[in-house]
């Protein structure tokens, strides 16, 4: 997907990803949400405004360790 980094996309996905989109009902506001098996939602992004929410940290799943935002 063009709007993963590809070395995020690599560690995180390396079984299987799901990517979600969520509209609103105002016209243009959406919303694309990934998630990892295992660790849930771990990149959101405003595909209009390019605003991004990255997963930086969690304590459970090797996949986490050295995570930096991009």
């Amino acid at each position: 997907d063009r709007f993963v980094p590809l070395a995020l996309a690599q560690r995180m996905c390396k079984q299987d990803c799901v990517v979600t989109r969520h509209v609103s009902l105002e016209p243009g506001v959406e919303e694309l949400k990934y998630h990892a098996r295992g660790i849930g939602t771990f990149l959101e992004i405003d595909p209009a405004e390019g605003v991004k929410l990255q997963l930086v940290n969690c304590n459970f799943d090797p996949r986490c360790v050295g995570l930096v935002q991009r």
